[in-house]
């Protein structure tokens, strides 16, 4: 009986425990402070209304207008190689030498022939000189004077022959010597001595940039109608911060290949944020100009049908603005929709646009775009 006096004072204690623990967390819970409504930041681009210009964005790459490689048009072995990239030539400068012995052994043979065949030359024409005097004077038959001009034509050929062997083997010399061929900058070395030099297989390359860069962009056909010569284009810096350049289409190509694209080609003066020959930079081609109100692309909501802004209210809360996209670019677009005056948008990812909603209140941080 005692046993079981014990266990019910136990459970009894046990159960008043517990209600005294629930009683002391109400009491907490009670003096806690009410928790404040956190209030989204958002960043805020203003937007701008207007005519603005469309463009198209794609891969451009920087070429100079002059430039080539230079290639022997003999085969040899390097003897030397003189300058290396960056090296500043001009016209005529010796840029590269090859082993020239067995062009100038050859054409020292033949300038020995030659001399031989003048002097061979000058007596056959005395024979032939004197052999017609003698037929004048009756004391040489017919047949003796042809002869003698036969010898003499034929020592004239053979002279004629090795001067222009002699050429064609000064003309091979020459090639064992790589000259500049214009006033320029070397922007490759493709060769070092002591290899083997062969017709075609470059050995230095060089660029002129006194005469200027082109930027060459291909382009879907279906923009031909929409570019010419003349029309507005803007080189972008890419990553780099630098912003972009206004420029001018120098040319479009006017015929193309069956599936290929369009070339659209833009002179400039120097190279664009010091890209080397050879670079590839964004170009934007202005394919037309829409009247509407230009937002960044970041404050675009696109669903499958639909376009929305999130436009920031005077009281700082959201308005969702169905709207209806004119063109969009790289980093911006332009829209037309009930937008008023100075109006502000939120910018933000589209997973983080997507968790506001109509008059929800915000808190704009940062500067305004």
């Amino acid at each position: 009986m005692k046993k079981k006096i014990i266990g019910i004072a136990a459970v009894l204690l046990l159960i008043l425990a517990g209600i005294l623990i629930i009683m002391h967390k109400k009491s907490q819970l009670a003096q806690a402070p009410t928790p404040v409504e956190v209030v989204p930041a958002v960043e805020a681009a203003q937007a701008m209304q207007g005519t603005f210009p469309e463009t198209q964005r794609f891969l451009g790459t920087l070429s100079a207008k002059n430039s080539t490689d230079l290639a022997p048009r003999v085969t040899g072995h390097l003897v030397e190689v003189r300058v290396r990239e960056g090296a500043t030539v001009q016209k005529g400068d010796l840029l590269a030498l090859l082993d020239d012995r067995p062009e100038r052994d050859k054409a020292a043979g033949l300038r020995a022939d030659l001399a031989a065949a003048r002097t061979a030359l000058a007596a056959q024409e005395a024979v032939y000189q004197r052999d017609q005097s003698l037929f004048a004077a009756k004391a040489v038959s017919q047949e003796a004077l042809d002869h003698s001009l036969t010898e003499r034509d034929a020592a004239l050929a053979r002279m004629t022959s090795l001067e222009k062997a002699l050429h064609a083997a000064e003309t091979d010399l020459s090639y064992t010597r790589i000259i500049a061929p214009f006033d320029g900058v070397v922007t490759t070395r493709l060769a070092d001595p002591g290899g083997l030099a062969v017709p075609g297989k470059p050995v230095l390359a060089m660029e002129a940039p006194d005469l200027g860069y082109f930027v060459s962009v291909n382009v879907p056909q279906d923009l031909f109608p929409k570019l010419r010569a003349g029309g507005e284009a803007f080189l972008s810096g890419g990553s780099g911060g630098e912003g972009s350049i206004p420029c001018r289409v120098s040319r479009v190509h006017p015929a193309v290949r069956q599936g290929t694209l369009i070339i659209v080609e833009i002179d400039i003066k120097t190279r664009p944020f010091d890209l080397p020959t050879g670079a590839t930079l964004d170009v934007d081609l202005v394919t037309g100009r829409d009247e509407g109100w230009r937002v960044p692309t970041g404050a675009l909501l696109e669903n499958t049908d639909a376009v929305y802004l999130y436009l920031i209210n005077d009281d700082e809360t959201i308005h969702i603005e169905k709207v209806s996209l004119l063109s969009r670019g790289p980093e911006w677009a332009v829209v037309r929709g009930k937008i008023p005056d100075k109006a502000r948008v939120v910018t933000a990812q589209e997973s983080a646009l997507l968790r506001l909603h109509e008059g929800e209140k915000v808190r704009v941080v940062g500067d305004e775009i």
